[in-house]
């Protein structure tokens, strides 16, 4: 009889570990996600310095067939297109659940200025362990009113 009641207190106990855990874990994600959201209030979004006249003709070096923007970073470009991005991304927490911020900018190439610049924040992961499973995502392209960087193609004003 000891040993069925000691086998109750482990599988019980067991059971109420993995809750705790599950607990712990949605916790640490929305906190992790109020500051992320808390980040990109302060500084995050889209802001363009000054917006470019392209032609028709130009728009497909800029925008693939889709409508995305598709400017050459500063090493790959043998064009030498006039305007190119540069990005970074700084892990501000790393570990199962990490939390970063992506820096992006398009800079005019004769000048060095910058023209756009954008920053965001991501958090990824932290979910409950399961076998198979995809990790939950937040980021500032989930806050409504903020300009994200599907934003930034505002940059290049088609002219006729």
């Amino acid at each position: 009889m000891k040993i069925i009641k000691w086998l109750g207190v482990i599988f019980w106990g067991m059971i109420g570990f993995l809750v705790l855990w599950f607990i712990y874990c949605e916790l640490n994600k929305a906190y992790w996600d109020y500051q992320v959201k808390k980040m990109c209030k302060k500084d995050g979004g889209v802001t363009v310095f000054e917006r470019i006249d392209i032609s028709k003709k130009e728009y497909p070096k800029i925008f693939s067939n889709l409508g995305k923007m598709k400017l050459p970073n500063r090493w790959s470009d043998k064009n030498k297109f006039p305007y190119f991005y540069k990005n970074n991304t700084e892990n501000i927490k790393l570990g199962k659940l990490s939390v970063k911020k992506h820096l992006y900018k398009i800079i005019n190439r004769k000048t060095k200025k910058i023209i756009t610049k954008s920053i965001s924040y991501s958090r990824i992961g932290g979910d409950f362990p399961i076998l198979v499973q995809h990790p939950s995502s937040f980021s500032c392209e989930k806050i409504k009113g903020l300009k994200t960087l599907s934003s930034i193609d505002s940059t290049f004003i088609i002219k006729e």
